[in-house]
This record gives structure tokens, C-alpha cells and sequence, in this order.
């Protein structure tokens, strides 16, 4: 039986591995939290870890940009001014990885790019 953890727990945890940002639950992973690559990734697989859920159908490459990516000076440009208008990613927030949790797998969002 998995454990139910409150949305204030995920959200504690998230917040004390970014540097004590103020989120809640309708705050954007990664864009809320200005993280990106390697920090995303890594922000992730600590969470699965803690929280205990899969991550094995999660495609990086959806939510974040890839360290080449943010290489990329134009593509960086186009990010920093327009955030995830012009790019060809998915957003979720804190609430849907809490249904994560909950579910003890990943899966998508159903909407995309909106506060769910």
C-alpha cells in the first residue's frame, strides 16, 4: 500500500532542493522553478526517488530542455524571452505531480501548457 503524502510535503521538498523558493501547488515545474537540464533531470529522478513513484514512460525531452539545448545561444535567447510560448514543450505543475505520486507512475497531463 503506498503511503499518502500532502501536497505540502512535495511542495517543502521541492522547494528546499531550489533554494527555498516560494511555490504552491499551481507553480510550473521547471519554469517556476528556473530550472533546466541536468538540474531538471536531476530534480526529478531525487523526487521519484523520495516519493516514491516510476519514472519509466517520463520523456525528458517533452518537459525540458537537453543540455545541448540550452547551449544552443538563440534557442537560450528564444527561451529567456518567450519562456515556453515558442517552444515545443509540455508544462505541468506541482498539483498533477502530486496525482503522480498518488498513482506511483508517471503520466502525462491531459492539458498542455495550462494551469491544470
Amino acid at each position: 500500500m503506498r503511503k499518502e503524502i500532502q501536497i505540502n510535503e512535495l511542495i517543502a521538498y521541492i522547494s528546499s532542493k531550489c533554494g527555498g523558493i516560494d511555490l504552491s501547488e499551481e507553480s510550473i515545474i521547471f519554469d517556476d522553478l528556473g530550472i533546466n537540464g541536468i538540474d531538471a533531470a536531476t530534480l526529478m529522478e531525487d523526487l521519484a526517488i523520495k516519493f516514491d513513484f516510476s519514472l519509466e514512460s517520463f520523456d525528458y525531452s517533452r518537459y525540458f530542455l537537453s543540455e545541448s539545448e540550452l547551449s544552443n545561444i538563440f534557442r537560450s535567447l528564444l527561451y529567456a524571452l518567450f519562456k515556453r510560448d515558442k517552444l515545443p514543450s509540455k508544462t505541468f505543475n506541482i498539483k498533477h505531480l502530486k496525482r503522480v505520486v498518488d498513482r506511483g507512475k508517471w503520466f502525462d497531463p491531459e492539458v498542455i501548457n495550462d494551469r491544470l
